[in-house]
This record gives structure tokens, C-alpha cells and sequence, in this order.
């Protein structure tokens, strides 16, 4: 499937986080790199999603991504219920990303 805006990459990213797939969210993120600072229906961002579904080196290249490229990715964003990207690495079991978000969030 060719992607050819925005609209369109905002579902196949969230599947990339799901499945694990580094390559793929490497490739629509170059590509549509504001991806980063969209917010689904419940105020929700990638590194959100992305720390509920636990792949740790999806988790960990959307952070590098960020740092590396300064993009408009923030730790401490608050969805609609007032949870952060921490806080669904706990609901998501995800020992590593609540980690790994931890130390983000007090290296600022």
C-alpha cells in the first residue's frame, strides 16, 4: 500500500507501534515526520501508544528520533484523562518503558 498523506499514515504508524515494526515507523517517519506531535481522538501521541504496546525498540527509536532530530515529541504530554506516556507504559505492563520514559522525564 502506497501512502500518500498524512491521513493515511496516522493508522499505519499506530500499526508499526503495535506490531513492532521498526522499519515501517522509520519510513513514515522520515516521511511525515510531524507525525510525532499528532494526538488521536483521546488526546493520545505515538510515544503514548507506543508505551502501552511495550516493543522496546520502537519505544526507544521514537525517543532517539526525537532527541536526534529535535522533533515535536514531549514525555510529560497528557492525554484527555490526564495520563502520559508513563503512565500507560504502567497500565501496558511494560517495564522498560516505564523505565525508560522515567529517566527521559527526569533527564528533562
Amino acid at each position: 500500500m502506497t501512502i500518500k498523506n498524512i491521513q493515511e499514515a496516522i493508522p499505519a504508524m499506530v500499526r508499526t507501534l503495535v506490531d513492532g515494526d521498526l522499519v515501517g515507523a522509520n519510513m513514515l517517519l522520515n516521511r511525515f515526520p510531524r507525525l510525532l506531535s499528532l494526538r488521536d481522538k483521546q488526546g493520545r501521541t505515538l510515544l503514548m501508544h507506543a508505551a502501552y504496546h511495550g516493543d522496546p525498540a520502537i519505544l526507544t527509536y521514537l525517543i532517539s528520533f526525537h532527541v536526534i532530530a529535535s522533533r515535536d515529541l514531549d514525555p510529560a504530554a497528557e492525554d484527555h484523562d490526564g495520563l502520559t506516556a508513563y503512565d500507560w507504559a504502567v497500565l501496558g505492563n511494560n517495564g522498560f518503558g516505564a523505565n525508560l520514559l522515567a529517566r527521559v522525564r527526569r533527564e528533562g
